[in-house]
């Protein structure tokens, strides 16, 4: 490739993120009346979670993953999946669970959604975000990730994951959904690897032209069959 293809197709890249970031990012905020965009880097926390040093800032998830992960699970799970709880593992500022609570009501589904996060802080943005958009409030669990006993939320989950933390943390993870039939949406999957080292399947992909549009969706079966 000579220089000036090169620089075409870096300055293409360029302008399809910044169109995409408006359309899966911004333009959710601006409907919904909310600000989930704004991102928060580690050194703007005002409280040192224990494992911060293997998370990642916060970010939302592009509009676009949230609803390939939804279309994707209920697929998979079909008759099954009110029967499942959904868990934004990293959930931020709650773009992922309301978005999901949209398309559970556009559907005439019932759910229940839970959002989990280390950094309290972004937990009061993330229920002041969810009154505002759905009229109630949120459940959320202030905790690391890989210290909550999952099979007492249910045994059966949906689990998404917008890349919050590294490998170290998503094999504790891993290990610590063992006795829970899973479901995992993984958006960003920097760490496939650690899932499929783990006993995961791919059930479906979606790629794309930037790590933030790539969604992969596991699953994998505890003692009972999903």
């Amino acid at each position: 490739m000579n220089p000036i293809e090169g620089f075409r197709l870096v300055r293409q890249k360029g302008f399809r993120l910044v169109f995409a970031n408006f359309r899966e990012r911004i333009l959710f905020d601006a409907f919904n009346g909310i600000d989930t965009i704004t991102q928060v880097s580690k050194d703007q926390f005002t409280s040192r979670p224990a494992n911060l040093g293997h998370g990642l800032h916060y970010s939302s998830s592009w509009t676009s993953e949230i609803r390939f992960g939804f279309g994707a699970a209920l697929k998979y799970l079909g008759s099954s999946f009110e029967d499942y709880t959904f868990i934004d593992i990293g959930c931020g500022k709650a773009k992922v669970q309301i978005a999901w609570e949209q398309l559970l009501r556009k559907r005439g589904l019932i759910q229940n959604v839970l959002g989990i996060d280390y950094y309290d802080a972004l937990l009061g943005d993330a229920n002041s975000n969810y009154q505002k958009v759905l009229g109630k409030d949120g459940h959320f669990i202030h905790a690391d990730a890989s210290e909550v006993d999952y099979p007492a939320i249910s045994t059966k989950l949906i689990a998404y994951l917008y890349n919050p933390f590294d490998g170290v943390i998503l094999a504790r993870l891993s290990e610590a959904l063992r006795p829970c039939s899973v479901v995992l949406i993984y958006n960003n999957p920097e760490h496939a690897d650690v899932l499929l080292r783990s006993d995961f399947q791919i059930v479906t992909e979606k790629p794309g032209f930037h790590p933030q549009g790539t969604t992969i969706v596991y699953a994998r079966a505890s003692n009972k069959t999903i």
